[in-house]
């Protein structure tokens, strides 16, 4: 089990990722800059690692995440899920940064973002 602080890290890089046109533009369309990762990339590494699943109880508890907050995050995991479900298998960039319910997946996790950093009571 990875280190909380380094799993909330790890999380926050990813949901960045996710929230980013500017970084899916540069990145995963046009392959330009020292990172390398693609849509297949970042989704899988949020259900490997980061989704929540058996190890996320502990984090929860480590990380104080409060019911909003876990909630939040699980609603991205379905929303994310669902839209899987509209692309390939090995979507293209384009494939998935036109398509038009990837604005929703975008917004959400920036909200997500927000969320995490909220100081919590």
């Amino acid at each position: 089990m990875m280190d909380p602080k380094d799993w909330k890290a790890g999380l926050i890089r990813n949901l960045t990722e996710f929230a980013s046109s500017e970084y899916q533009d540069r990145v995963w369309r046009r392959g330009k800059g020292p990172e390398e990762s693609s849509f297949e990339e970042a989704y899988e590494f949020f259900f490997d690692l980061y989704m929540p699943g058996e190890d996320f109880p502990h984090y929860r508890e480590a990380l104080g995440f409060d019911d909003h907050q876990a909630n939040s995050l699980i609603g991205l995991g379905n929303l994310l899920r669902e839209f899987g479900t509209t692309v390939s298998d090995l979507p293209s960039p384009g494939e998935v940064l036109d398509n038009p319910g990837w604005s929703n997946v975008r917004e959400t996790a920036r909200r997500v973002l927000d969320t995490l950093k909220e100081p919590r009571e």
